[in-house]
């Protein structure tokens, strides 16, 4: 099983992304159910942004992925210029 590797910068941004105003509207406005389906919503708000959840590293890596992307494709279209 190939483990990922991440950088210090990829590891700030995650953390940034932790901390984003982004991921607390997602929580307070998001399920109010867990991965496995169980109720959540007994948990105050602020416990749930202290918590960490798989979800939270999918949706960076898939932000992370976009932005690279975006990126991409603008040094392709300024190389094309």
């Amino acid at each position: 099983m190939n483990l990922p590797v991440y950088s210090e910068a990829d590891l700030v941004s995650f953390g940034q992304y932790l901390l984003s105003d982004a991921r607390r509207k997602r929580i307070v406005n998001g399920p109010r159910k867990d991965e496995d389906g169980n109720k959540i919503e007994k948990l105050p708000v602020n416990d749930r942004l202290r918590q960490v959840y798989d979800a939270d590293l999918e949706r960076w890596r898939m932000l992370r992925n976009a932005e690279q992307e975006a990126q991409w494709e603008h040094a392709e279209v300024i190389g094309s210029m």
